[in-house]
């Protein structure tokens, strides 16, 4: 028979002498065991201390937004508890951008090529990467651009523009965290042959998960403008005294930039008279023809009197010089001539 008392502890009545296992369990606390002797007309206390049972944990991690961490407890029992922390995810990541064209000069009229390139220094990985490069006035596309990659990342939507346009795009493209991984954007350009001063192209990258950006970058180059000149003079093969002789001179810009303060100078042959010019110059010489754009020539046609007693220097030799301020390629001078002789008959 087995009762309690006000103080509530148990009583075990009428046992018989012998050996007994006594077992105490409870909710939380660890079960315990022991054994007795119990003799004849014995009364036996037995205290009995419990203790608080052990508890496991397990932490759950989910790789989702937010992110979850749940931690659970468990006693000997069996019994449970759980808590969870929530915590919204932050991507960070550190991209970086840089741009060149391999030189501090351009030529106008010329061509080159940019290169910009994209990388992240982490810690996160870099989505919805956005870069853009809106090329100067003056400056365009002279065939489209072209995006590729290294390592872990991705074009995503590029805009790479087309021939005569001036701007390239790439939305929603991808960087990884670390080196080695970069998105590279190549730009083939043309400057226009009246470009002038110093150029400045600059490109941008930006990033939701980039808290430092957006990044610009700037590449600027000095204008070397070159314009090659040449002049060619033509006229009869002979003519009789008394008469006018007619040359034509072909002034031409052979490029790449535009000519500036171009002249043609061009001396009276010894003992003829200079009548007049006619077309590109009206004047007498020296002709100032002022700016010949790339690939552009003018013609002058020019007229000299040749008097009935005129005897010598013969052949007549008569010779036109193009010169300006624009320098000329090397190794060609930056003057041209072009000579013609004839024959007074």
């Amino acid at each position: 028979m087995v009762i309690t008392d006000a103080s509530g502890d148990f009583r075990f009545l009428s046992l018989g002498p012998g050996s007994y296992k006594i077992s105490v369990e409870a909710t939380g606390f660890s079960k315990v065991e022991t054994v007795i002797n119990l003799e004849t007309n014995q009364i036996l206390t037995v205290p009995i201390a419990v203790k608080v049972g052990s508890a496991s944990d397990t932490v759950t991690v989910t790789a989702e937004n937010p992110l979850v961490n749940t931690a659970t407890a468990t006693d000997d029992s069996g019994n449970s508890a759980s808590g969870s922390d929530t915590d919204g995810r932050v991507a960070t990541s550190g991209l970086s951008i840089s741009k060149t064209d391999g030189t501090t000069t351009y030529t106008p009229g010329g061509t080159g090529t940019y290169t910009i390139t994209v990388t992240n220094a982490g810690p996160s990985d870099a989505t919805g990467v956005a870069i853009s490069d809106t090329l100067p006035a003056g400056v365009t596309l002279s065939a489209i651009a072209t995006c590729a990659v290294t390592g872990t990342a991705t074009c995503a939507t590029f805009n790479g523009g087309s021939a005569g346009g001036n701007a390239v795009s790439t939305t929603a493209a991808t960087v990884a965290a670390g080196a080695g991984n970069s998105i590279v954007i190549t730009l083939p350009v043309d400057y226009a042959s009246n470009l002038a001063g110093s150029v400045a192209n600059t490109a941008t990258v930006s990033s939701p998960s980039d808290p430092s950006g957006p990044h610009t970058v700037t590449d600027t180059d000095s204008a070397t403008p070159a314009a090659d000149l040449a002049v060619v003079k033509t006229g009869p093969a002979g003519v009789t005294p008394g008469n006018n002789v007619v040359y034509t001179i072909v002034v031409t810009n052979n490029g790449p930039a535009d000519a500036q303060n171009v002249q043609v100078a061009d001396v009276t042959p010894s003992g003829l008279t200079f009548s007049g010019n006619s077309g590109a110059c009206t004047t007498a010489f020296p002709c100032s023809l002022g700016t010949l754009t790339n690939g552009q020539s003018v013609t002058i046609t020019s007229t000299f009197a040749v008097p009935a007693s005129y005897t010598a220097p013969n052949p007549i030799a008569n010779t036109a010089v193009v010169s300006g301020t624009t320098p000329d390629p090397p190794p060609i001078s930056s003057t041209g001539c072009g000579s013609c002789g004839c024959q007074a008959k």
